[in-house]
């Protein structure tokens, strides 16, 4: 599946990434210069990157306790809510 943006590979590769939902703000850091204020109302979550696509890890709960592990692209501009890559 094609997936087009201007959040991308790139820029998660280059810059740190920090994205407020609540104020609909984007702000990219310098790596070199970047220091993390803990915040108690923020999660930050490890990123990998293959085929040039960021993914999280995740995991699938259902009803009857059983859970598959699943690998989520991030795509904040997309009106899909998540798509699974399927390997």
């Amino acid at each position: 599946m094609a997936i087009h943006g201007i959040i991308g590979y790139d820029l998660f590769r280059d810059f740190v990434v920090d994205i407020n939902y609540s104020t609909k703000n984007i702000k990219f850091h310098n790596p070199d210069s970047y220091t993390h204020k803990k915040n108690r109302k923020s999660q930050t979550l490890p990123l990998s990157i293959r085929n040039k696509k960021a993914y999280i890890d995740g995991k699938v709960i259902f009803e009857d306790a059983n859970s598959v592990p699943v690998k989520l692209l991030v795509d904040t501009g997309s009106s899909d809510g998540f798509l699974k890559e399927i390997t």
